[in-house]
């Protein structure tokens, strides 16, 4: 297999540095934006880890929101690309660096945000595991990751684009949420999004480009539609939030 920092470092080829940080009401983002407000309005978070930021759009979010924030990648060009991005927005509260570098931290964060990265690792318990060390007593995880019951999955439509960006698994609601338990991690919410239209429009190559033109109150509609094909279809996407007691 090819190595994992070569293959996001190719993934990254398309990535460009940012000039302004997302909207509230940005159509990729709109779910996790959604959770991570309700984490942050009801109990106290000043430090935050963007474990797999890519190139740093949902970390500039939070910063400019006042956290602080670190961001770490595997991916060289993704934190060269934030790091600059970074500058050109002039966030001071935040800092971009490799994964490695979280090895020796423990009990230093109030959150941690892990979107769609642990399907890409070999080990995920390990991962897991430094997730819990690094985070504070009372401190969130927020966790999503592709499900198995996704209905483009069932299909079998999603083989290429899992082969493409590096899955290596999917999961099941219940075996993940008892895998976070058996670490430690106390469950506070479990929720299945992105309806066969969302995860049509980031996963089929034809409709991908797509995204970049629903905007403003076509979010909002496009979010409805869709949040009533999941209660008729299903969900293809696991979002939990976990605390550490």
């Amino acid at each position: 297999m090819e190595n994992l920092e070569n293959l996001y470092n190719k993934f990254h080829l398309s990535s460009n540095i940012q000039k302004k940080t997302i909207s509230d009401n940005n159509f990729t983002y709109y779910t996790i934006l959604k959770r991570i407000r309700n984490i942050l309005e009801t109990t106290h978070v000043s430090k935050i880890l963007d474990y797999g930021c890519g190139a740093g759009t949902l970390a500039f979010y939070l910063a400019s929101k006042g956290y602080q924030v670190n961001g770490v990648d595997i991916s060289s060009r993704a934190i060269n690309l934030a790091k600059e991005s970074a500058n050109r927005m002039r966030l001071k509260n935040i800092k971009f660096t490799v994964v490695k570098s979280i090895d020796k931290e423990k009990a230093s964060y109030d959150l941690v945000i892990c979107t769609e990265v642990i399907e890409h690792v070999k080990n995920d318990s390990i991962l897991l595991r430094k997730l819990f060390e690094v985070l504070k007593k009372g401190g969130y995880l927020y966790l999503s990751t592709p499900s198995y019951t996704a209905p483009l999955y069932k299909l079998g439509l999603l083989s290429k684009f899992d082969a493409s960006v590096g899955h290596l698994r999917r999961y099941n609601v219940d075996k993940l949420a008892t895998k976070l338990r058996n670490l430690g991690f106390e469950i506070e919410n479990v929720s299945i999004e992105e309806g066969i239209i969302r995860n049509s429009l980031f996963t089929l190559n034809p409709l991908k480009k797509i995204t970049r033109f629903i905007k403003g109150p076509m979010v909002n509609i496009v979010m409805f539609i869709d949040e009533v094909l999941i209660k008729l279809f299903g969900g293809s996407n696991i979002h939990i939030i976990a605390k550490k007691p």
